[in-house]
């Protein structure tokens, strides 16, 4: 089974306007387009029903996804989302129902938001969500104890929690509170609680591995926390050599059981990730010569196997 550990969908009115506004400036610089013509492009990459995700899987052979929620709309005060948090998250269990063999789906909530903690129950117990992730960098640290009933609810029901671990690309959220060191002090507090570092401290770093060396420091002494390798596509492209190095060191520092293949696909105008998927289920033989190769039962486990164990996915 191959499974993407990290993947979101979108649709119109998810997103608060800040954010909606700086993904259109970003479209329109990227392509040197108007902002009239970016509305229009950002309008295809939403994918209500998934059928851009599904299409995806399908064209390079995987199984499932695992869809995660991301509340960003109590980050700016006075600048919510058009739709309720609530109804995103009830309409991305829809979502997984309709598609209960291809996706697995995860809530999201800021912490901050009121009743928190009983939201996050409600999605887990009636809308069955395998897990929750929280998106920190929107202003609150992961060892901060207003997150604490939400893990308390996470550890009860044996679910996961993921963050986004790494530096951010998207003003006015901030990287200080996406540093894996904030991660120690939950693990500690909640050993029942896996704790799914998105991106393994990479983020949305360009040229360089950001916070990668941290994360696997504080990942190698509290084993409750698994990474993934979403957003590793960069320096997967640009020095392949290189990514596998990395990914090598990962799997020998953490062990492969906590290791996850993901990418952060995000709208099916992004470029496919079939290149991706194929470095890990074929290692070129210049990298198998030089001692970066994945032994297949490393394989099973980093695409597919450990997501399915951590996320009960049968």
């Amino acid at each position: 089974m191959i499974v993407d550990a990290h993947v979101h969908v979108w649709a119109e009115g998810w997103r608060p306007q800040w954010n909606q506004d700086r993904a259109l400036a970003s479209a329109a610089r990227a392509r040197g387009i108007s902002l009239d013509e970016a509305q229009e492009f950002v309008r295809r990459t939403w994918d209500p029903d998934a059928s851009g995700l599904i299409a995806e899987m399908d064209l390079i052979g995987q199984d499932r996804a695992l869809v995660f929620r991301v509340d960003y709309g109590a980050v700016v005060p006075g600048q919510d989302s058009a739709v309720p948090i609530e109804e995103q998250n009830r309409l991305t269990s829809e979502i997984a129902a309709a598609h209960p063999d291809r996706i697995t789906w995860c809530a999201s909530i800021d912490p901050r938001r009121p009743n928190a903690a009983r939201f996050v129950r409600k999605a887990v117990t009636e809308w069955g969500a395998r897990g929750l992730k929280l998106y920190c960098a929107g202003g609150y640290y992961p060892n901060d104890r207003i997150v604490y009933p939400i893990y308390e609810v996470l550890e009860d029901a044996g679910v996961p929690v993921m963050f986004h671990v790494g530096p951010v690309a998207t003003p006015p959220m901030l990287s200080k509170y996406a540093h894996p060191l904030h991660l120690e002090e939950v693990s500690i507090d909640f050993p029942g609680l896996t704790i799914h570092a998105g991106h393994g401290g990479v983020g949305h770093s360009r040229n360089s591995f950001g916070w990668y060396q941290e994360m696997l420091a504080v990942a190698e002494v509290h084993r409750n926390i698994v990474i993934d390798t979403a957003l590793w596509q960069g320096m997967a492209q640009r020095d392949p050599g290189r990514f596998y190095r990395y990914l090598r060191n990962a799997v020998d520092v953490l062990g492969p059981e906590r290791v996850m293949y993901a990418t952060d696909w995000t709208n099916p105008m992004s470029p496919s990730n079939g290149w991706y998927l194929d470095m890990y289920r074929s290692v070129p033989e210049e990298h198998e010569a030089a001692g970066l190769g994945l032994s297949e039962e490393e394989k099973r486990l980093m695409l597919g196997g450990n997501a399915a164990r951590i996320y009960g996915i049968a």
